[in-house]
């Protein structure tokens, strides 16, 4: 534990005790939990600093900080682009009146000591960090379905060409089973494989870290994934990741040949109905871009901005220096995949 004013005091928080502090905040999700935490460590090769940050009156915040290296740069990173990881960033508890004030400390803190350069989310997007040196960069709207109202409610609450897609569905015989393997990874790799080919894009999705998702958070009852079989074959599979409160839709794939079935529309209904019964207030659509946010929104749910991503750089030079890097990795990564390709 170090003590870094009068008041504050901040420690690095052991990985079995990381989740009894992140349930005492109030935006957090399970790209906070020490599941996925340890998802993302084993398949990106990386290392979190758990840091939590209190006073005299309890616990302030939480916030999961990775350090890597990129060349001559220490970066901070919660999450870095590339990890799939949607939001992560700094949590706070209802008593924190001293938000900048407890980042500033944390990011003080031993080992993260201040790095050279720092990228993260806050889902308090509220929240303006230009006082202490950072640059807001971007805001991250999402599609939220609130599951308070009935089943009949949000049934209701579908657009009609939706909800003749769910019941379309059900009448072809389109059956969903929730995995309880992993034997739906294979299949959603080339799924996804071929739903980016289209674009002419590789996919993100890598096996490692699905098999990291899979062993970290299924035996600890976070994770739903609901596949869609037709005719004794599965045809599309959806990854949703999940606390106590909210079913985040991760992924979703479906084989080119079977895109013509209503699938998507019947997987998504009873992911919603499977959040609901157990208990969760929010099904979290995430993006709402494109064709997929126009398909997302036929489920009557509500657009806003949940998260910012800031960016501290020490100085310019160093802000230089880490375009630069990306830039040569970025072309790196093209130079393979073209050699690859070929």
């Amino acid at each position: 534990m170090s003590r870094t004013s009068s008041e504050l005091e901040t420690m690095i928080v052991p990985l079995e005790k990381w989740d009894t502090l992140v349930d005492q905040c109030d935006l957090r999700t399970i790209y906070h939990r020490a599941s996925w935490v340890r998802a993302i460590e084993r398949s990106e090769g990386v290392k979190f600093h758990l840091v939590a940050c209190k006073d005299e009156r309890g616990l302030l915040a939480v916030w999961p900080i990775s350090i890597i290296r990129k060349g001559p740069l220490r970066i901070g990173a919660s999450p870095l682009p590339g990890w799939n990881t949607c939001y992560m960033g700094p949590l706070f508890t209802s008593v924190c009146d001293k938000k900048l004030d407890s980042i500033q400390a944390m990011l003080a803190s031993s080992p993260v000591s201040n790095p050279s350069f720092i990228t993260t989310r806050c889902m308090d997007v509220d929240l303006d960090w230009s006082g202490i040196g950072f640059k807001r960069t971007k805001g991250f709207d999402a599609f939220e379905l609130d599951l308070h109202p009935s089943e009949n409610e949000l049934f209701s609450g579908l657009k009609g060409t939706c909800r003749t897609r769910v019941r379309k569905g059900m009448k072809l015989g389109i059956e969903v089973i929730f995995e309880e393997g992993d034997d739906y990874i294979d299949s959603f790799l080339e799924m996804a494989m071929e739903t980016y080919a289209k674009s002419g894009l590789k996919s993100p999705y890598s096996e490692a870290l699905l098999r990291c998702m899979f062993d970290e958070l299924s035996p600890r009852g976070e994770l739903l994934v609901p596949s869609a079989f037709y005719e004794g074959e599965r045809v599309a599979t959806l990854i949703i990741p999940h606390d106590d409160r909210t079913g985040m839709f991760f992924a979703g794939a479906t084989y080119a040949e079977k895109r013509t079935l209503p699938s998507n529309n019947l997987l998504h209904w009873e992911a919603i109905r499977r959040c609901k019964e157990m208990g969760m207030v929010c099904y979290d659509f995430h993006s709402t871009c494109g064709q997929p946010g126009r398909f997302k929104s036929t489920f009557g749910p509500v657009e806003r901005m949940n998260c910012a991503h800031w960016e501290r750089a020490k100085n310019p030079l160093i802000k230089w220096l880490k375009d630069k890097y990306e830039q040569r990795a970025r072309a790196k990564r093209k130079a393979i995949s073209s050699s690859t390709d070929s």
